[in-house]
């Protein structure tokens, strides 16, 4: 090997090949430094033994491109001064790309041996000289490559270096490594066997996004990190030297190269890598590939080769993982409380539930992530993978697979089997039926739909960003061939308006599709309508009140299906979740989410109970998670004391009876709630909460005293009196009584179990 020229070589490229060789030599636990200063600080450090040395190490590089005896002259002057800095080291060891002869060296010790006597200190001197620096570098063929390609540019480089931005990165951002690794436990040890065995290629698939790469780099932090004669490479470039990375990976030392996005090379690449570690026998490598494009990574691989590999198939996070991902950072948040929320909406997928936590560590509202580019461009590249495969396949252009999707996403869920529909799709769009039908089912097999008898695309945000691109005056085309799927339509062309917010032909259908609510005589029909525009309720809140509207004029309508069905369900004084009177509760619910529906609630809720007499209307005015989010500023419930006060003298008895119903609830001082597990489907998780003693709360139950005793002494309210003065007497009850709650009126807590 020839002698390196250190001519064609700057001080940064000298400091890298140090750094480089100091770990080689002394291991993982040596400690390269970047600081300013002419002679850049301390350049390394090392606690431990070496060579039968042991205590702590300083290393010092020098580089000079000057005559060399004016080198050997600044090396003199610049090590007595490295020696006046010494602190408590042991050993420093003087690495220069200047060859000394035997007498310089002598006379650099003599002047260093002065300087440190001089200071008391006992440090002992290493010359690393450019004949010393050459006899280690042949010892490691892969500082070759790094050396004569760039540390920078080589085909092979160390990981942290092409993974550092990502590494680096703050915690939520789309691109960071850095994040705390969730699960993958089988993973990280099937990958550690791996090292042990006799198998040189391991293989990663799983779809992007889903934390391929993340699971290779926590391997190599846990693992391969800790092992001394293990170094983890990654080859950066698609066209590689073959006799190049055969030299640099020679025996001496173990590798284990991660080439991630196989399907992004060409296939010799990964065969000539794959022969490499095959002859070399001191070589693994790890691929990291999409599932649809695995094969084609492979396909100059013999099949034993294949099937002797290790494959991990990656799949989403379970929901306990999950659970456990979002409560790593939000545990000590309000956001805790809709855990069930964000883990059943991420659908486990790593990079949508980085992009949650990055929504609300930023106080974005999570809906919006969708019109995120780094989210739209990953949706995209998800994809594109299902576009090549039936472009390639099954022979569609790619510009009408992209129709598909979109199609897709807009009549969604819906039966993928179904013949009907797949022939429709096929006329609308220009393809064959039976092309169509076989698309679909790759959608199926390849996991990006779920849905045992009808399917959708997963997460809902991929298939929301999907019909964002949607041509808009198609979409009155499609409705028009699927008339019987337009609730499907208008929640998925909603969910896009939310972020989008043009969608005008949605506004129009969804103007004349609440209509049916009262032209049909189908109760079935109202219940479907109220089901999509329940869905919509947050992002169409004008359609949702004009659809409580039309409810409540039918509900009054004799011989209408909607006064028919409360009339029934009103014998036997028993309204199913499914009814529509219960639809309706649940809209106004989500209505008064914004302050800005309040006083529509209030007056409709009045309406509602005055027609019915069903307590449970008294609901919208307890409380519940909204309130805890809100931190008990009790802004919903002060509306509607004040609004109480200013009008109670003009109700009648029944109005009156509903507005004392609201306030009891108010004057309570915790409430239960109880929902599904976030992890287990079959376990309840009931949970108490407890108003905190704060301002806001005093106040309120300030005004609610206030509010109740003038109620008490109105004389429009005379045949209210004995409700009222039980609501005052309960008041105080609440706060001292210790049977049901032994901690009543307390800071905010909660207590919690699950069955």
């Amino acid at each position: 090997m020839d002698k390196i020229n250190w001519a064609n070589y700057n001080y940064d490229e000298f400091e890298l090949f140090c750094n480089a060789l100091c770990t080689f030599e002394f291991g993982k636990q040596y400690r390269p430094y970047s600081a300013p200063g002419p002679d850049g600080g301390i350049d390394g450090s090392f606690t431990g033994t070496y060579q039968g040395e042991t205590g702590d190490w300083r290393f010092q590089f020098k580089f000079y491109q000057a005559a060399r005896s004016e080198a050997v002259s600044n090396l003199k002057f610049n090590l007595k001064k490295e020696a006046e800095k010494l602190g408590n080291e042991a050993f420093l060891v003087l690495a220069t790309n200047v060859e000394l002869l035997p007498q310089e060296v002598k006379a650099l010790k003599q002047v260093f041996d002065e300087q440190v006597l001089k200071d008391g200190k006992q440090t002992k001197l290493y010359v690393w000289d450019g004949a010393k620096l050459f006899t280690l570098f042949v010892q490691y063929p892969i500082l070759s490559l790094w050396l004569n390609d760039g540390f920078k540019t080589a085909q092979l480089r160390g990981y942290k270096e092409v993974y550092q931005q990502s590494l680096d990165a703050q915690h939520f951002e789309p691109w960071s490594m850095s994040n705390f690794f969730i699960g993958r436990q089988a993973d990280l040890t099937a990958l550690a066997d791996f090292l042990d065995s006799d198998k040189t290629l391991a293989i990663i698939v799983g779809d992007a996004g889903i934390g391929k790469t993340r699971l290779v780099l926590e391997f190599f932090k846990q693992k391969v990190d800790n092992l001394e004669d293990w170094t983890a490479l990654v080859l950066i470039n698609r066209v590689i030297d073959f006799d190049k990375i055969y030299r640099a990976l020679a025996p001496g030392r173990k590798y284990v190269v991660l080439i991630d996005d196989a399907h992004t090379y060409d296939p010799k690449v990964i065969a000539d890598m794959k022969a490499i570690a095959d002859s070399l026998k001191n070589v693994k490598l790890i691929l990291t590939s999409r599932k649809l494009e695995a094969n084609n990574a492979l396909i100059l691989l013999r099949e034993y080769e294949k099937q002797n590999a290790l494959t991990l198939k990656l799949n989403e996070l379970s929901r306990q993982e999950t659970e456990e991902a979002f409560l790593r950072y939000i545990g000590n948040t309000d956001y805790w409380h809709y855990i069930n929320q964000l883990v059943t909406i991420s659908f486990g997928k790593p990079i949508l539930i980085v992009a949650m936590l990055n929504a609300m560590n930023n106080h974005i509202q999570i809906n919006q992530i969708k019109a995120q580019d780094f989210l739209r461009d990953y949706v995209t590249s998800y994809f594109e993978a299902f576009i090549v495969k039936v472009n390639t396949e099954l022979g569609i252009e790619k510009f009408r697979s992209r129709s598909l999707l979109e199609v897709v996403a807009l009549l969604e869920p819906f039966n993928f089997t179904d013949t009907e529909i797949s022939d429709k799709l096929g006329g609308l769009l220009g393809i064959d039926p039976g092309a169509v039908r076989n698309a679909l089912k790759i959608l199926m097999e390849h996991d990006y739909v779920n849905g045992r008898y009808e399917q959708s695309i997963k997460p809902d945000y991929y298939s929301d960003i999907l019909l964002s691109n949607i041509d808009q005056n198609q979409v009155v085309k499609y409705l028009t061939e699927f008339a019987p799927m337009a609730g499907n339509v208008i929640i998925n062309l909603s969910s896009v308006d939310e972020v989008i917010n043009n969608n005008d032909i949605l506004n129009e259908i969804l103007n004349i599709y609440i209509q049916l609510i009262e032209s049909t005589d189908q109760i079935n029909l109202v219940r479907r309508v109220l089901d999509t525009i329940q869905t919509i309720t947050f992002i169409k809140p004008d359609i949702a009140k004009a659809t409580i509207d039309l409810y409540l004029k039918c509900l009054a309508t004799d011989g209408h299906p909607v006064k028919a069905e409360f009339d029934h369900d009103k014998q036997y004084n028993y309204f199913s979740g499914e009814s529509a009177l219960s639809k309706v509760i649940t809209m106004l619910g989500y209505l008064q989410e914004s302050p800005a529906n309040g006083d529509f609630v209030y007056r409709r809720a009045f309406s509602l109970y005055v027609i019915t007499g069903e307590q449970k209307v008294a609901n919208l005015f307890a409380f519940d998670k909204k309130d805890i989010i809100g931190n008990f500023d009790m802004g919903r419930q002060t509306f509607f004391v004040k609004e109480f006060a200013r009008k109670f003298k003009g109700y009648h008895e029944k109005e009156l009876a509903f507005g004392l119903l609201c306030l009891k609830a108010m004057s309570a001082l915790d409430f239960t709630i109880t929902e599904w597990s976030a992890v287990n489907r079959e376990s309840l998780t009931i949970t108490t909460y407890f108003l905190p003693e704060t301002p806001a709360v005093k106040n309120f139950r300030k005004l609610l005293i206030e509010l109740l005793v003038q109620v008490y002494v109105a004389p429009e309210t005379v045949t209210m009196h004995t409700e009222t003065l039980n609501s005052l007497i309960d008041l105080p009850m609440g706060i001292f009584a210790t049977e049901r709650n032994t901690k009543p009126y307390r800071i905010l807590g909660f207590e919690q179990f699950q069955i």
